[in-house]
């Protein structure tokens, strides 16, 4: 365009879940096509645009002296009116529509609108205020977004380019600053207060002044007498309405003078209109976890509530985390570590992390990770940072970290896929090393992600400290490393400092993966398989990181998650040649036989041939984090016929202090592990993440108090000369609120299981013959894998036999007749008939009150509890 007003562009936002002040739900945005100047106004309903658009008009044609020439929207219902089309037509106004389904093609408007959104987002959640402020936080954003410069505009300001004056910003202040405003009132006493504390929520369109709220008179003032105060607004200084929102009361009158320095307004479609800008303040930190998702039952989008760390700063200048109970969004990982290398620097360890910055660049300097070029035209370049860590023992680790996420696909990676084992790998090799008395090793991959060799040409930016490091190893730092390694570090080191130095602008160009990088796991995964094959393993075709070699007698398993291998053998000598040879291509660290492995401590007995696993100290740190290692323990994680609903509605208050979220996640590793016992309560529990009570929050305590009584209890493998068997069951109708059935299978070997699953069946099954007979379907296809994986390994098991107590569904599956009551099952649940007939399985039934899958489907009483938990192998063995 060529000139103001040529095209103007709106859209509609909303409907928003919470009313503005003056009940809107919606908001409309003008936006000119020459200056990007925007206007906007707040609706409660979206047959009010063509009212809107008439007073952008008016105002518009007015200050500009030009006029509107083409109106660019969606094809919204709004924008179609047969009203809308005629009032166009008068005003010889061309409108211009987006083909259907097309909203990129009004990508002015729509940007537009989310950038208003992510402002306003920002600032509510910087001034902690709650969302009854949303339009208050647009209309400041658009303010804001005005007299910034605009990259469209070659860094001009939209309103010079609309009004042909330079704007000030002089008087931009942090939106939600707590601030003082001058009371004026002649009434007062000579010794009445001569201020009022108020809250800042944007700048008046009708004065220079600002527009503030008053929580005590709860309503909004307009005032240029305001002392603002370095700090945000309390908000536990707001009064809350029962429903949540804040009790503000308006003052309809209109003051007839506009110089007046304070006026009350009435808060409608002026609702607020400008915004705030850069604020140093104090804010809480977004937590660890995914936000939870609120539903009010209302239309449009669930609300995201992310978890949250106050902070607050202590004599030293540093931040310190409240108090777990004193989060409004509860956090449970409170972490104090560095998230950036100036504040590592900067912090009172400072010493410990520097060396291990030091340790992480000697590794790259060793591994040869990039070489030092010129910036590529027109390719990517992309970033990097440091991650730290604190480890057990106030161990300090440092991770160099490549910013993978601005990584193009098909230039900068093409496969990201890496596999890691499955747990039921790892406790099918527990079982087999009891049975045929394997002996479990473990060994850790140091920096596993640096030795992968990346196909793809990766540019990244020169990371920060890198050039004090390169002038220590040059001038002879120590590097504890044998002198012809050392030798060739500090030649690696000088060919850096002098690439560096030459080169006008350095880059380095990645030979070897580096964390952080999209493909750097399936490059590991690659380099660590080839080697694998090289010494005669071949992975397993039911599991790509288990690994089997067979050598007459001889067997030796290895599982791969990640950087952790667990090798199992039965010939000592074999192994140390297969450890060497690992040794030679990556650095590794012995740590011998396994004692404990991705949170599992393995306690195995050669001589009495038992392996036992369990996760007491992960149970114990759980239990902290939710601090209940305190509680009375109870008998069992569920109450027996315990019955939970999903509430019609949320209690937004009474849950925004509830970890529930987190509770569960934590639970769930415990349930999909080493607790079979568990398993129901979590995958119970777990359907109402998003949606769940007081009561809920309960009853998952409920399973804390439960775990804190059984902390030593874990499957114990045993040398026995049973082969793997299945047990199933299923609870018809167990679910309350949509009536389906819950299923559960255990697999045993060797004593315990090492397979189970507690799930809500996909369909509502009409009698318990159906929901036995889906459950059985879900187990054989189990059977199944777990068969050939056994096969793979060297122990032949033709069929697996499966327990279960329904007779009416054994029946069904050994009969091929055709039944009006069971003509509606779905084909796929057929499988089992055909695996039954060909003998893979066998069908064997077992008395309901020695079901030990009867736990995975439903509460129960104490003894029956522990009498399925026990045939299922777990034990309480005491450290």
């Amino acid at each position: 365009t060529t000139e103001l007003l040529e095209i103007v562009h709106s859209d509609v936002c909303g409907p928003m879940k919470v009313c503005s002040h003056s009940g809107a739900k919606y908001f409309v945005t003008f936006t000119d096509d020459f200056s990007r100047f925007s206007e906007v106004y707040f609706m409660k309903n979206k047959s009010e645009v063509l009212e809107k658009f008439k007073i952008f008009k008016n105002m518009a044609e007015t200050y500009t002296g030009k006029k509107v020439k083409i109106l660019q929207t969606d094809n919204g219902l709004e924008y179609m009116s047969n009203e809308f089309q005629n009032y166009l037509n008068e005003c010889g106004i061309k409108r211009r529509l987006t083909a259907p389904y097309t909203p990129q093609q009004n990508g002015i408007a729509e940007r537009k609108n989310r950038t208003l959104l992510e402002m306003s987002r920002c600032m509510l959640t910087q001034a902690r205020l709650k969302t009854i402020f949303w339009a208050e936080a647009v209309n400041t954003a658009n303010y804001i977004r005005n007299r910034c410069p605009t990259k469209v505009l070659e860094d001009e300001v939209p309103i010079k380019m609309w009004s042909g004056k330079t704007p000030t910003v002089i008087h931009f202040r942090p939106f939600g600053l707590k601030c003082y405003v001058l009371i004026k009132d002649k009434s007062n006493g000579k010794f009445d207060s001569r201020s009022e504390e108020c809250i800042l929520v944007g700048y008046s369109n009708e004065a220079k002044a600002y527009r503030l709220w008053s929580p005590e008179k709860k309503r909004i003032l307009v005032s240029r007498d305001v002392k603002f105060l370095d700090e945000t607004f309390d908000r536990n200084d707001y009064k809350y309405c029962e429903d949540g929102s804040v009790e503000i009361d308006f003052d309809t009158r209109k003051d007839e003078s506009i110089v007046e320095s304070e006026k009350i307004i009435e808060g409608s479609s002026s609702e607020s209109e400008n915004e705030d800008i850069n604020t140093e303040l104090i804010v809480p930190k977004r937590g660890k976890g995914r936000p939870k998702l609120i539903r009010t039952g209302t239309r449009g989008r669930p609300k995201k509530s992310f978890q949250e760390v106050k902070t607050k700063k202590n004599d030293t200048g540093s931040e310190s985390s409240v108090d777990f109970e004193e989060c409004e969004y509860a956090n449970i990982s409170v972490e104090n570590d560095p998230t950036s290398f100036q504040e590592a620097i900067n912090s009172g360890e400072c010493n410990m992390w520097l060396r291990a910055v030091e340790n992480e660049y000697m590794a790259q300097i060793s591994n040869k990770t990039w070489d030092i070029v010129d910036r590529p035209v027109e390719r990517k370049v992309i970033g990097n940072r440091f991650v730290f860590r604190t480890k057990e023992g106030n161990v300090k680790k440092a991770r160099l970290v490549a910013k993978g996420c601005s990584q193009r696909p098909g230039e900068d990676f093409n496969i990201t896929y890496s596999p890691v084992t499955r747990l039921t790998s790892i406790r099918m090799m527990a079982a087999i090393a009891t049975q045929k008395n394997l002996q479990i090793h473990q060994m850790d991959v140091m920096t596993a992600y640096l030795n992968g060799d990346l196909d793809e040409a990766v540019y990244m930016e020169i990371p920060e400290y890198l050039d004090v490091i390169l002038k220590k190893v040059a001038a002879g730092y120590p590097t504890h490393i044998k002198k012809a390694k050392a030798e060739e570090i500090r030649r690696t080191a000088e060919n850096w400092q002098k690439s560096i130095s030459k080169i006008k602008d350095p880059v380095c160009r990645l030979h070897k993966s580096l964390y952080g990088l999209r493909q750097s796991g399936f490059q590991w995964y690659q380099k660590l398989t080839n080697k694998l094959r090289q010494i005669g393993f071949n992975a397993s075709k039911c599991d790509p990181c288990l690994f089997i070699l067979k050598q007459k007698s001889k067997i030796m398993l290895i599982t791969v998650y990640v950087d952790d291998l667990l090798i199992a053998t039965n010939d000592h000598e074999w192994l140390k040649e297969v450890k060497k040879s690992l040794s030679e291509s990556f650095e590794m660290k012995d740590l011998g036989p396994v004692k404990i492995c991705l949170g599992i401590e393995f306690k195995q007995d050669l001589k009495n041939h038992t392996l036992f696993l369990n996760q007491r100290d992960y149970a114990i740190n759980v239990l902290k984090r939710f601090k209940m290692e305190d509680c009375k323990p109870v008998k069992t994680p569920l109450e027996y016929n315990c019955k939970l609903e999903k509430p019609v509605m949320s209690d937004n208050k009474e849950i925004q202090n509830i970890p529930y979220q987190s509770l569960i996640g934590a639970l769930l590793y415990l349930a999909v592990t080493t607790r079979p016992d568990l398993a129901f309560a979590v995958n119970f529990l777990s359907q109402f993440n998003s949606n769940y009570s007081f009561e809920h929050w309960k009853a998952a305590k409920r399973v804390l108090r439960y775990l804190k009584g059984t902390l030593n209890y874990g499957l114990l493998y045993e040398q026995t000369d049973e082969d793997m068997y299945a047990v199933v069951d299923a609870d018809w109708g167990g679910n309350l609120t949509d009536r389906r059935s819950y299923s559960g299978y255990a697999f045993i070997l060797a004593g315990a299981a090492i397979s189970w699953e507690a799930r809500k069946q996909k369909t509502v099954s009409l009698s318990s013959t159906e929901s036995e007979y889906m459950a059985l379907s879900e187990a054989t296809k189990e059977a199944m894998y777990l068969r050939e994986m056994v096969n793979e390994i060297g122990f032949k098991h033709e069929s697996i036999t499966i327990y279960n107590d329904s007779q009416s569904a054994q029946k069904l599956v050994q009969s091929m007749a055709f039944h009006s009551r069971t003509k509606h099952i779905d084909v796929r649940h057929h499988f089992i008939r055909e695996k039954h007939q060909s003998g893979d399985i066998n069908l064997n039934y077992m008395p309901t009150e020695d079901m030990p899958a009867d736990v995975l489907t439903k509460g129960l009483p104490v003894e029956k509890h522990y009498k399925c938990i026990e045939n299922m192998g777990m034990t309480n063995k005491c450290s």
